[in-house]
């Protein structure tokens, strides 16, 4: 695999980009898993 200057920064960009994501998809499990804490709390 060959690295270039260009190719670092797009990793770099992407790794960034991704670790985002991840953090929005935790948080997102989060809040349906909160959500659905709420609904069994009221249903029982």
């Amino acid at each position: 695999m060959e690295i270039n200057v260009v190719g670092a920064a797009t990793a770099t960009v992407l790794t960034a980009e991704t670790e985002g994501l991840l953090d929005h998809e935790v948080y997102n499990g989060k809040v349906t898993e909160k959500a659905l804490e709420t609904k069994e709390a009221s249903a029982a």
